[in-house]
């Protein structure tokens, strides 16, 4: 609601830029790796930023999906000397035993052939995406981005659920305060339309439409990538549900997975199982 603009396409400037500011092997200066095969001039990230500072704002109070807020996160961190992917490693995936968890997985030893492609880019890379991110603009950062680029396999990814749902703490490692994570998953506008928390979606205020089956609680929390995969956690019924598929495979125009409501109705499933009941049958708004 704070008037950010849904999303800012970088990478087709990048493209348009007379200057040329790609090359195929990584030089001094041109190094960024977007692909095993591109690289970004590293002087380009201040372009991006300046597009993002640069960008209008929409009249506040509107709720918009944007991803624009998320960019900050590692600007946040480089302006303390941190670099983002090295935090996550040392402060979250490693103390967890989460191997799978982190950014750039080819330069961590994981094969291509451990992970999905996400799309043939005919676009912007010319060449299929595996192993690396598939967000443009993270790619353009070196596939460490606050709002995207980390990779995980079902195990880890679920056990993250798991700190989720009891309260930012397991075997006796906090990732997060638990009073931080009820304002990361509390809608932050209950008067309004807008069902999402500070960082986590929410389900939906009506039944239908959203990121969920009706039988999730209003308590649940989660979030739905772009690509295809899913993380939702209700404490109500004790759940972790983790879906993770390609859904941009071959390419993003490939909407059978919202069609069919693929994730919901697995999602469904699991929940009438553990003899889940309809929110909107127990509504107290």
């Amino acid at each position: 609601q704070a008037g950010l603009e849904p999303w800012i396409p970088f990478y087709i400037s990048a493209l348009e830029d007379s200057s040329g500011v790609f090359g195929n092997v990584s030089t001094e200066g041109c190094d960024i790796e977007v692909t095993p095969n591109l690289y970004l001039e590293e002087a380009y990230t201040d372009t991006v930023w300046a597009m993002i500072l640069g960008a209008d704002l929409k009249p506040a109070g509107t709720y918009k999906y944007s991803d624009l807020g998320f960019y900050l996160w590692r600007k946040l961190f480089a302006l303390q000397g941190i670099e983002l992917d090295t935090w996550f490693e040392h402060e979250v995936s490693e103390p967890f035993g989460w191997s799978t968890m982190g950014y750039k997985p080819l330069s961590r030893g994981i094969a291509p052939k451990d992970i999905a492609p996400t799309e043939n880019d005919e676009v912007f890379r010319q060449n299929v995406v595996r192993g690396t991110v598939h967000d443009p603009g993270a790619a353009m950062q070196g596939g460490v981005g606050g709002h995207a680029g980390l990779f995980s396999n079902a195990y880890d990814l679920a056990e993250l659920g798991e700190v989720w749902l009891r309260g930012g703490t397991m075997r006796q490692v906090e990732l997060v305060q638990e009073n931080v994570l009820e304002a990361w998953t509390n809608r932050g506008f209950p008067q309004g339309d807008n069902r999402r928390g500070l960082v986590f979606d929410k389900p939906a205020l009506e039944s239908d439409s959203g990121p969920t089956c009706d039988l999730s609680s209003w308590e649940s929390f989660g979030h739905t990538g772009f690509t295809g995969t899913m993380l939702w956690i209700d404490p109500v019924y004790d759940l972790v549900y983790v879906f993770l598929s390609n859904r941009t495979f071959p390419d993003a125009s490939n909407n059978k997975l919202l069609q069919l409501n693929t994730r919901t109705e697995i999602q469904r499933v699991v929940l009438e199982h553990l003899g889940a009941v309809s929110r909107f049958g127990n509504r107290n708004e």
